[in-house]
């Protein structure tokens, strides 16, 4: 659901964002990376100035997913992150439970500080329903954080004249095993893309069954980057079910038929 807040953003950013002269939007773009392992090895700046290396966040059972933004960004970044907290509130799984979440800025003038400002205003509009340690804001040196973006395919350049960067927006899911399955593009994370895209990058350990069942019917469209109705895979569940439908009927019509027919021999009527 998009809030008056969020909407109001949108229609200044209805048209395309303005990349400075000097830049390519293809410098700006979030490029196919899918299936890339992301470096481990990268060095954090968590708000609260502890140093935090990548592969911590990775526990080998729970997904991640990667929010890029820089915490002085006047609008876009701002607006992705009221999206994904937005989209965390409706969702059946559990940051810090289910998976694990990361906002890491790419700007190297960021710090905890910064990070600090921006985790709070993010709690504020997800409300109580995430703990406090559970989304983690980061800051980091050019060296790491630009391997990180550069693995996951996002670009950011910045302009001097304006003094900010010219980027995309987007939400990156990796697996537990660290590779980077799914990219979420766009100011407005639907949250059944986010829900699906953490069930898929899960590998049947993240999720209920019923959520499981909920990827069949729904596929994820490499062009578009979005999760889609996947009308074979609907019709594939809606006839597995059938077929066990079907199946135990006929078990349950034999195990009465043969209660019945045991009822008739052991009748005393009957035997006379």
């Amino acid at each position: 659901m998009i809030t008056p807040f969020v909407l109001t953003a949108l229609i200044h950013l209805a048209a395309p964002p303005e990349i400075p002269p000097t830049t390519s939007r293809e410098d700006a773009s979030v490029r196919d990376r899918l299936g890339t392992a992301i470096p481990r090895d990268v060095e954090l700046v968590d708000h609260e100035g502890h140093r935090v290396a990548l592969g911590s966040l990775l526990d080998g059972r729970r997904p991640l997913v990667i929010v890029p933004a820089y915490y002085r960004c006047p609008m876009l970044c701002g607006l992705t992150i009221a999206s994904v907290a937005e989209a965390l509130a409706e969702l059946p799984l559990v940051p810090g439970e289910d998976f694990e979440i990361a906002t890491i800025s790419f700007d190297p003038r960021d710090g905890p500080a910064d990070a600090e400002r921006a985790r709070a205003r993010a709690i504020e509009l997800y409300g109580s329903a995430v703990g406090e340690e559970a989304w983690p804001f980061f800051a980091g040196a050019p060296v790491h954080v630009e391997r990180l973006m550069d693995a996951i395919g996002f670009g950011f350049v910045y302009d001097k004249p304006t003094d900010q960067y010219a980027h995309s927006s987007a939400v990156f899911v990796v697996s537990p095993a660290g590779e980077l399955v799914r990219v979420l593009p766009g100011v407005q994370i639907a949250a059944v893309d986010l829900r699906l895209a953490l069930v898929e990058a899960g590998r049947g350990e993240v999720g209920s069954f019923a959520e499981q069942a909920l990827l069949t019917c729904f596929r994820y469209d490499p062009v578009t980057r979005r999760y889609g109705f996947w009308v074979l895979g609907f019709l594939r569940l809606a006839g597995g079910v059938l077929v066990t439908l079907f199946g135990t009927g006929y078990v349950l019509l034999l195990l009465r038929d043969r209660r019945r027919t045991r009822s008739f021999a052991d009748d005393p009527q009957v035997q006379r």
